[in-house]
């Protein structure tokens, strides 16, 4: 019934399996394959961890930097819509503020 260079591999429910030995090597070649991709993609992945860990602190220093310029650019926006000015001293170094004129 079934020609002698099939090899059963799996009996599955009311039906069986098989295999021949020109498919069981393409079987081979591709899980091959898929374990070496698995594996040049974590030697990639560990490299590019690697290469990160050596500049980390230039990173964090500027991760730190871009987080001022966001409060210091937040303020200026702040201060932008409330008309808000910089204090000026007089002579006794009393602080007042001045405010630009409405124009009304």
């Amino acid at each position: 019934m079934v020609p002698d260079y099939y090899t059963r591999k799996q009996t599955l429910t009311n039906a069986e399996r098989y295999i021949t030995p020109e498919l069981k090597e393409l079987e081979d070649i591709i899980l091959g394959a898929e374990d070496k991709l698995f594996s040049l993609e974590y030697n990639l992945f560990s490299d590019v961890r690697e290469q990160i860990a050596k500049e980390v602190e230039r990173i964090q220093k500027t991760a730190k930097a871009v987080a001022a310029i966001d409060v210091f650019a937040s303020l200026a926006l702040v201060a932008e819509r409330n008309n808000y000015v910089c204090p000026k001293m007089n002579e006794r170094r009393d602080r007042y503020q001045e405010r630009p004129s409405s124009g009304s």
